[in-house]
């Protein structure tokens, strides 16, 4: 009888398939989304270098603040220093143009235009929330990683994305943006994963054009998290006073 007791439990996990202890793909995607916008505000500050195709390169340096799905957006550097850019939603983009000293809200046909020459868009620098986004089916798994692809339920940048989500801390290692039809236009690539006290985050973006192979670098310099914000911070008044 003791080994009849030993035995169902083993004879049940043998017969139950392994996809019935997997964890639901829609718990993984808000996990991920968690990891990289689960803050109560954040900020970081970037190292950004445009590659063109030809080998050469300009360098710009800018400030991210952000709290929920707001962002508020400072350059530095180069030909854009003073320049600033506050999203107040997916849909909602101002920019400060310093030389014309006016604040101007962003066109929708002009979301999906490049920044200054790099692989970055306005819609790229608004999109804040996966979950908010997309709806995620798992495509496939292995020891590492799960592979999930998105697609748009809303307001979002891209109709589809392909995600590669790592087991050991819900990083999303890359993404690559589709079209409708499916295919790939846009390739973000996060390495150099780092501990920025206690969080982990990439320290290195790629991000690559497929149709020219041009390519934009982001290096994360600081990142800091619940940092006590106010909402004041990411209002039109603040885009140009706060300069």
């Amino acid at each position: 009888m003791r080994t009849l007791r030993l035995l169902v439990p083993a004879l049940i996990a043998v017969i139950i398939p392994s996809a019935a202890f997997a964890e639901d793909v829609n718990s993984i995607f808000a996990k991920m989304d968690k990891v990289t916008n689960g803050y109560t505000d954040l900020m970081m500050s970037i190292h950004m270098t445009v590659v063109d195709v030809n080998g050469a390169s300009k360098t710009y340096d800018y400030d991210i603040f952000q709290k929920g799905q707001k962002r508020l957006i400072r350059f530095l550097s180069g030909e854009l220093r003073g320049m600033a850019t506050l999203v107040s939603s997916p849909s909602e983009v101002y920019a400060y143009l310093p030389a014309q000293r006016k604040i101007r809200r962003v066109a929708a046909h002009k979301m999906g235009q490049s920044l200054a020459g790099s692989d970055m868009t306005n819609d790229d620098m608004a999109f804040a929330s996966w979950v908010e986004a997309y709806t995620p089916t798992l495509e496939s798994e292995d020891a590492s990683n799960w592979y999930i692809m998105a697609r748009a339920k809303g307001q979002a940048p891209y109709p589809m994305a392909r995600i590669t989500i790592t087991k050991d801390g819900y990083q999303p290692i890359e993404y690559r943006f589709m079209n409708a039809q499916g295919q790939v236009v846009k390739i973000f690539s996060n390495t150099n994963m780092r501990d920025w006290g206690g969080y982990f985050r990439a320290q290195t973006v790629t991000v690559t054009t497929v149709a020219t192979g041009h390519k934009t670098v982001l290096e994360l310099r600081a990142f800091k998290i619940n940092q006590g914000y106010s909402d004041s911070m990411f209002t039109r008044r603040e885009l140009e006073w706060g300069r």
